[in-house]
């Protein structure tokens, strides 16, 4: 399934392709006369295109590894909170080069703007709003991917520019270290001997705990009626 996509993962075409789908995404922007797209779309039909996006995404990472040379496994699908997920097993990426594995860590998103590009295309050809909206919806949710305080591509992309395998875990414990006691007792001289790499670890484990932390109670203050009454709402 991944094969028609790997011509795109080559270095020299990537960032190149990258470019020019997002460019066919904007445009039909610029030909919108109305702001009520979700008034006129399909609702079921919309709802299998964005579904689509998950698999899509996944043949990215595979299709990479694949392009590469690199062993992978497959496409799993499982629950990150509560937000059902698919995911693939590109563990052996870091057997490439940091250039090889940027590109395979945004092959994901990389398919989702090229899917998103073709729907833009289908629009601008027939005028489906329905169609529209997808590819609306998709590209601003790919924004949501580059986050990297929720282990999605943005998560996986910052730990290839910095080279830090298990990024989440080492600023978790950089910042647990900077609390500590003994630290806490000597600041000033422990911050004399920190060096930038473990500074980096110390403000990524923080920035992660303060987003965490907000996104939570943001959640618990403006829903609190549907967190409490969740179960009673999947029953019913």
């Amino acid at each position: 399934f991944s094969k028609p996509f790997q011509v795109f993962y080559a270095p020299s075409i990537f960032w190149w392709a990258l470019g020019v789908c997002v460019v066919i995404v904007i445009s039909p922007y610029f030909t919108l006369k109305s702001n009520d797209v979700l008034k006129s779309i399909n609702y079921p039909l919309f709802l299998v295109l964005i579904y689509a996006t998950m698999f899509i995404h996944e043949l990215g990472h595979i299709g990479a590894c694949a392009k590469y040379g690199i062993k992978h496994g497959g496409i799993g699908f499982g629950f990150y909170f509560i937000m059902p997920v698919m995911y693939a097993d590109i563990s052996n990426i870091w057997l490439a080069d940091k250039k090889r594995r940027i590109i395979a860590n945004m092959a994901g998103i990389f398919n989702e703007i090229l899917y998103a590009a073709i729907l833009a295309i289908i629009y601008l050809i027939n005028k489906d709003l329905t169609v529209l909206a997808a590819a609306m919806f998709i590209s601003t949710f790919v924004l949501w991917e580059f986050n990297p305080f929720v282990r999605f591509d943005g998560y996986w992309i910052l730990s290839d520019l910095t080279s830090t395998p298990n990024l989440l875990q080492k600023g978790n414990s950089a910042l647990k270290n900077a609390l500590s006691s003994q630290n806490l007792k000597k600041p000033i001289a422990s911050i004399k001997k920190t060096s930038p790499s473990v500074f980096f670890l110390f403000m990524y484990g923080l920035f992660n705990t303060l987003f965490w932390v907000a996104f939570m109670s943001y959640t618990l203050y403006s829903s609190w009626e549907t967190v409490v009454h969740f179960p009673m709402i999947v029953w019913q």
